[in-house]
């Protein structure tokens, strides 16, 4: 309290300046139209500037939670189409077949969203590691895709994490076919470079061009039609009535950072039927 009575006495004349240049603004402003304008306006300015940057500080640092809810959103909208699909197809069934109006029989696929966590891409056999586990209903053999394109299967699970083999493994392997002609293939990495794979089993008398699209063809893990990537490259076999075709993936792998674990509802119904139909 002394120092502070000590510097008011020492700069009286300091604050007495201040204090009557203050009042002589306010005089200027309130009885001078012009005057008035144009302080308003630069204290709008310079309030205006503070409350833009304050805004975007606090814009970034909500980003994560916006990102996060974007993610979960796509898998809602994911699960509508997989639905939307699967009901437009029953609906679409030749006149001679009976469509059971069952809403519990539309809906063939969950999408679970997910963030990639650790990844490898330069391994004859890669992984990712994703933050989602057993608690969060992800099981072995799930398949994962992105927003732009399939990314692998789930291959070891625990309460929190989950382990995925990615399509950059050397044993896995996808079954395929050409959009604009439906002929299936088996799609494997074998090229030891992140950007493409091999297609096999395409027969030489398929129609096969550069760019056409790869897309997934159904099998149980993922649903049909998800986009895996454009031919690069054609080659004819010696010896062989099959094309080996270097196929562009759709899905970056260098910088990949959420996924969608793929549930198919009906699966242990599927497995439990085939290992009966294996046993007989």
């Amino acid at each position: 309290m002394r120092n502070l009575l000590s510097l008011l006495v020492n700069y009286h004349a300091f604050f007495l300046f201040i204090l009557l240049e203050l009042l002589c603004f306010g005089l200027i402003t309130r009885f001078n139209h012009f005057q008035r304008t144009a302080s308003m306006h630069s204290a709008n300015q310079l309030v205006g500037g503070i409350l833009e940057r304050t805004d975007a500080v606090s814009y970034y640092f909500s980003l994560k939670s916006t990102n996060n809810d974007l993610v979960a959103e796509n898998a809602r909208l994911r699960r509508q189409i997989g639905n939307l699909d699967s009901r437009l197809k029953e609906l679409s069934l030749p006149d001679y077949c009976d469509y059971i109006d069952d809403s519990t029989s539309v809906r063939i696929y969950n999408f679970l969203p997910a963030k990639v966590i650790q990844s490898t891409t330069n391994k004859p056999n890669n992984h990712l590691t994703i933050n989602k586990g057993s608690r969060d209903g992800i099981k072995t053999e799930m398949g994962v895709i992105s927003s732009n394109g399939i990314v692998g299967v789930v291959q070891e699970v625990s309460p929190n994490f989950a382990v995925v083999n990615s399509v950059l493994h050397k044993d896995m392997k996808f079954s395929v076919e050409l959009k604009n002609s439906n002929h299936r293939g088996s799609l494997n990495w074998g090229v030891q470079d992140l950007r493409y794979a091999i297609l096999e089993a395409i027969p030489k008398h398929a129609s096969v061009e550069i760019n056409d699209t790869i897309i997934t063809t159904g099998q149980a893990i993922l649903p049909a039609d998800i986009v895996v990537g454009t031919i690069e490259d054609i080659t004819i076999l010696p010896g062989s009535n099959f094309y080996e075709i270097k196929v562009r993936l759709s899905t970056d792998f260098s910088n990949l950072e959420h996924v969608y674990v793929v549930d198919y509802i009906y699966r242990s119904e599927q497995n439990e039927l085939e290992a009966k139909s294996e046993n007989e």
